[in-house]
């Protein structure tokens, strides 16, 4: 799926006076397209991202069998790739006001939570909650649903795919017999930034997407997997915790980026 780099160079007299750069693109480079549904689509008679590009959606929808949406989406992503440059084709229908985004990061099993990032939108200011260790969670999450009750207001956005933050928050709240109602509302909106947007990248990870409207990660080598590492069984130093509220507080700092780029 990675682009070939061809190069075409002037030379005159023995010397070098330009170089262009082009990228060649497959059809397995347009995110959401794997070798199974790329032979689908050569079998249809669309063999490269130009012909994919210029294909109404209907006849794309009719090769591949998907949605329209996934279609449209497919068709946007490969004119994104032609042009190098993002492709707003929809409005993004979330809330335009008490925009709160929010991050979790668990232990490598996901069997605990030990950091809630949240951001407010309207104040530009994030809140972490942290547990120093497996055990502080019940106190941390008292804390998170202590502080969200008494902004009701917020409505919270996340960008996961897989619904996590919806999924893990209330089994851990109902671990400790604590209320579920203040995070019943997460909105998790992959999916509606996708509907909306394609962006020049082979990737649909946040941080690809976000670094690409001009997001800065102040630790860009760091996932989530290596997150859960340094927190280890708890307790990290000073600069190991900065380290990890810096890495959560980016991630939700990205996902703000990229709406607000939208």
């Amino acid at each position: 799926g990675a682009p070939g780099g061809i190069a075409i160079i002037e030379i005159r007299a023995g010397r070098v006076c330009g170089v262009q750069w082009h990228n060649l693109w497959e059809l397995v480079s347009v995110c959401g397209i794997k070798e199974s549904r790329a032979a689908r689509l050569r079998d249809g008679g669309i063999s490269n991202l130009t012909q994919l590009a210029d294909t109404p959606s209907e006849r794309i929808k009719q090769v591949l069998n998907c949605g329209a949406g996934e279609a449209s989406s497919m068709k946007a992503r490969a004119s994104s790739l032609l042009k190098q440059d993002a492709i707003v084709f929809k409005i993004l229908e979330i809330p335009d006001k008490n925009r709160a985004y929010i991050d979790i990061e668990t232990d490598r099993n996901s069997k605990f939570i030990w950091l809630v990032g949240l951001h407010v939108e309207d104040e530009a200011r994030t809140y972490s909650f942290f547990a120093n260790t497996p055990a502080h969670e019940k106190d941390m999450l008292t804390e998170l649903i202590q502080f969200l009750n008494g902004r009701s207001e917020l409505q919270l956005l996340s960008y996961s795919n897989c619904a996590v933050e919806q999924r893990l928050l209330p089994q851990r709240l109902s671990a400790h017999s604590l209320p579920t109602d203040a995070i019943e509302h997460i909105r998790d909106i992959y999916s509606e930034i996708h509907a909306c947007a394609a962006f020049p990248i082979e990737s649909s990870k946040l941080k690809d997407i976000a670094k690409w409207c001009g997001f800065k990660a102040r630790h860009p080598d760091m996932d989530g997997w290596n997150a859960a590492l340094s927190y280890g069984s708890g307790k990290p130093n000073k600069r190991v915790k900065q380290i990890l509220l810096a890495y959560n507080e980016d991630d939700i700092l990205s996902l703000k980026q990229v709406v607000q780029y939208i």
